[in-house]
This record gives C-alpha cells, sequence and structure tokens, in this order.
C-alpha cells in the first residue's frame, strides 16, 4: 500500500468536489499516511457540501494525517478548504484510527459549517473534528461533534492542537486521554481569540 489514499489521492489546485455522498467506506492503511474518504491530501482543491457515513463493517485506518473527509490539507496554504461537510456513523466502535493528527472531519487542516458523529482514536493530535491545525489564516467556524476522542495527548471535542480561531462551535464529546493535553473544545490551543464555544 501506499501513502496519500482516498477517493483521490491528491487533489489538482483549485479543483473542487462537491455535494458526494460515500457510505461504507473501509480504508485498512494502518502503516500509511495522509489517509481520506475523498482525498489523502485536498492539494489546494476546494471540498464542500460531502457527506461521509459509516456502517457497521466501516472504518478508516492510517498512521499520520487520517481524516473521515480529508487527511491533509496543512502547512502548504492556510486558507480553509473544506466546508459543508458531514461525516456519520451507523456503529457503535471506532470508525477513525490512526497515529497522529486524527480528526473526524481531517487530519490536519481546518473544516468550517461542518459536522461530525463519529468515534475518533489516535496517538497525538487528535480531534473530534480536526486532528491539527497547522498555522492557518482561517478560523474554525459553525462546526460541532458528538461521539468519542480518545488519544495519549492534546485530544480535544473539536480539535487535538490548534493555532486557529475557534468561533462558534460545538461539542458534546466523549475525551479519553492517557497523560497530557486534553479539553472539550481543544486540547492543546496556541492563539489569543476563543469564543463562542458550547460544551
Amino acid at each position: 500500500n501506499d501513502d496519500y489514499q482516498g477517493l483521490f489521492s491528491s487533489l489538482h489546485p483549485y479543483s473542487v468536489v462537491k455535494n458526494l455522498t460515500i457510505k461504507g467506506v473501509r480504508i485498512d492503511a494502518a502503516d500509511n499516511s495522509f489517509i481520506g474518504t475523498v482525498a489523502g491530501d485536498a492539494g489546494r482543491g476546494e471540498i464542500r457540501g460531502c457527506k461521509v457515513i459509516f456502517v457497521a463493517d466501516s472504518f478508516i485506518k492510517g498512521k499520520n494525517f487520517v481524516g473521515g473527509i480529508i487527511g491533509y490539507d496543512g502547512y502548504e496554504t492556510r486558507d480553509c478548504h473544506i466546508f459543508d461537510c458531514n461525516v456519520t456513523s451507523q456503529k457503535s466502535d471506532v470508525t477513525i484510527i490512526g497515529s497522529e493528527c486524527v480528526g473526524g472531519i481531517v487530519g490536519c487542516g481546518i473544516c468550517q459549517n461542518s459536522h461530525a458523529s463519529v468515534d475518533v482514536l489516535g496517538s497525538t493530535s487528535v480531534g473530534g473534528l480536526i486532528g491539527s491545525t497547522a498555522a492557518p489564516k482561517d478560523d474554525i467556524s459553525a462546526s460541532s461533534f458528538s461521539g468519542s476522542v480518545r488519544g495519549e495527548s492534546e485530544v480535544g471535542g473539536i480539535v487535538g492542537h490548534c493555532r486557529a480561531d475557534i468561533i462558534s462551535c460545538k461539542s458534546t464529546a466523549e475525551i479519553y486521554v492517557e497523560t497530557g493535553y486534553a479539553g472539550g473544545i481543544c486540547g492543546r490551543y496556541e492563539r489569543n481569540e476563543y469564543y463562542d464555544y458550547g460544551i
């Protein structure tokens, strides 16, 4: 198996994936990174209105940069490219599994007006929606999570390790952490603005 796995391995810059629904995804790539249902790497493309539904035998398993929609949308750009996306599960056990930078929507990146109801398991930088944000100029906004998030450190209901502003987000997550940073909204936060959130 290779890195960069998903319906698309990597999106072309300025491409658009819109209103796509994927039900019953199964990706078993425990030794590989950049893993997402829609794409392993957003590649500066736009993902809008996409939906992923996990059923009884569905799961995503990867190493680093693992997300329910996108694995990686991180360091090469600071803009948000993931809008109006939803990830839900019809099963009762963990659906998204990885090591570092693991999220219900995106492993590394940001999202807006997006929602997830799944169980997420990782090691470091693990979030209900976002594992890690890198250093974006856009914010995480109008998004929510319900489900469970488990990890060793930097574990959060919305985002595990955050450098973005968080606006009008809600989490009802069950958080399980071994020894490190953890929070109902954010596991580890490194910026000043943090308002209009619910838990």
